[in-house]
């Protein structure tokens, strides 16, 4: 919930508040486990592409289940037409 909050403040124009946010997302994955899948999110909607697609590949490391939503979840909208997108859909092996 805490990635979904960061999302909103940098689309509702809070960029500092929604980077304290994502600072606070690292500490915590370094104590317990906090979805890639969520921080690749966060990290793209701060327009944070390379940290993005880390994130992404780490999310597929993990075998995140929410993967199976990259198709159709609003959030990777902007990211369909970039080639690293491609890759890393076409490793999931989804239609």
């Amino acid at each position: 919930m805490q990635a979904a909050l960061g999302r909103t403040f940098v689309l509702s124009g809070k960029r500092q508040e929604a980077l304290r946010i994502l600072e606070e997302l690292h500490r915590f994955s370094e104590k317990r486990y906090v979805s890639p899948f969520e921080l690749a999110s966060l990290h793209f909607a701060l327009g944070q592409s390379d940290e993005g697609f880390e994130w992404l590949s780490k999310a597929f490391q993990d075998r995140c289940f929410e993967l199976i939503f990259l198709q159709v979840d609003p959030r990777w909208q902007s990211l369909k037409g970039n080639p690293q997108f491609h890759q890393l859909f076409s490793r999931l092996g989804l239609p």
